[in-house]
């Protein structure tokens, strides 16, 4: 039983981020197409460094 809650779990983690990485391209090409609240989203990434460097002078221009 162990065994098959530790397996689903680790599914469950793989699809998240698989959905994440997604997810994040999709923002990705809008920011690049000039949604601003894209651009926003992804400046904040690089300005926290959440599933980036932390680089604040990409996030300056975004934010």
């Amino acid at each position: 039983m162990k065994r098959f809650i530790l397996i689903f779990l680790g599914l469950l983690c793989f699809t998240l981020l698989s959905a994440l990485a997604a997810y994040s391209e999709s923002l990705l090409q809008k920011a690049k197409s000039g949604n601003a609240e894209s651009q926003y989203y992804i400046g904040r990434a690089y300005y926290d460094g959440n599933g980036v460097k932390k680089d604040y002078n990409q996030a300056f221009p975004l934010v």
